[in-house]
């Protein structure tokens, strides 16, 4: 993910050579939450670095920027999951696993649940699932996570 954000940054500023961890982020722990937090999708690392550039004046980026650019993607989540829809997601990240039905398939579709594909010993693909990082923030979720807890 790191990568990807320094090929834009060179599309944009092809003259700028300044160090990614050190001169356009505050810290190297600003720019691994950015990268975390996109659940590895592309599009969201670049909406979340493009809305913590707008709130930056100066570079390095920082993490007061970056922190507002996750909560700002994070309501976007927040608002596209039903309130029914809760309870899945909880129990998606406790199993890891989803069900082959509308509300599961509408939640991958919808970036809430994300599939992650890797090889096991034998070369066969494996999925495995797991809600979306943002998502993991938001209070419903937590309130969801903890009523499966006995």
């Amino acid at each position: 993910m790191k990568q990807v954000i320094e090929k834009r940054v060179k599309q944009v500023e092809p003259s700028l050579s300044l160090e990614l961890e050190t001169q356009w982020f505050d810290n190297r722990e600003t720019l691994e939450k950015l990268c975390l937090m996109s659940g590895g999708h592309v599009r969201n690392l670049l909406s979340m670095l493009q809305e913590a550039i707008n709130r930056t004046q100066d570079l390095p980026i920082t993490a007061k920027a970056a922190q507002r650019a996750i909560t700002n993607l994070r309501n976007i989540y927040r608002r596209t999951v039903n309130k029914e829809e809760w309870s899945i997601l909880a129990k998606v990240s406790v199993s890891h696993r989803i069900l082959n039905d509308k509300q599961h398939r509408d939640l991958l579709f919808n970036r809430c649940i994300l599939e992650y594909r890797y090889y096991d010993e034998e070369e066969e693909m494996q999925n495995w699932y797991n809600v979306h990082p943002l998502i993991k923030g938001i209070l419903e979720f937590k309130e969801a996570v903890a009523q499966l807890e006995p």
